[in-house]
């Protein structure tokens, strides 16, 4: 049975700024990106800081954020779905915060920052697996189960972290 790898990001820039990268870094896999045009778990214009969210409607945020913490709960606790292996990997607050070290960036911001992402590791694709461990993780643990404990604990989840960094650790480059 030939295997893929599929990666789902919240919007076309994520793709941008990521699938040619991977790509190239794991040339003899068969890479996808997928994307779900924005975050699939709120219609709200939310602001995020690295100490707060923002919002018209606090309540519904409050209970978004409790239902993605279920299915996070749900989704952590599988190893597979429907017989295929499975991982969840978080970049936050969002990919732009995590990989640009910028929040609430316009639709035209964001389409500039991932093409400018995309060139800076252009030819040098592997680099991105140290720019992950030097700039994104910030002391989230190396194993995947402390890193989602870690995340959820006092305003991790608005700083700027990452735990895709296990990801290459336990798929070693070839």
């Amino acid at each position: 049975m030939d295997k893929a790898v599929i990666f789902i990001v919240e919007g076309a820039t994520d793709k941008r700024a990521l699938e040619n990268i991977f790509k190239k870094i794991y040339k003899y896999k068969d890479i996808h990106f997928e994307f779900t045009y924005g975050d699939i778990t709120s219609d709200e214009n939310i602001v995020y800081s690295t100490e707060n969210i923002s919002c018209r409607n606090m309540q519904k945020v409050i209970d978004r954020n409790k239902h993605k913490r279920e299915i996070m709960d749900y989704l952590l606790g599988c190893d597979k779905i429907k017989g295929i292996p499975y991982r969840c990997y978080y970049l936050s607050s969002n990919l732009d915060h995590a990989l640009y070290n910028q929040l609430n960036l316009s639709d035209d911001l964001k389409l500039q920052y991932s093409q400018a992402f995309y060139e800076q590791f252009m030819g040098k694709e592997t680099l991105f697996i140290k720019f992950l461990d030097m700039e994104v993780v910030n002391g989230a643990p190396e194993s995947f189960p402390a890193s989602w404990r870690y995340i959820r604990e006092n305003l991790h989840s608005l700083q700027r972290h990452t735990n895709l960094n296990i990801y290459f650790k336990e798929n070693p480059v070839l």
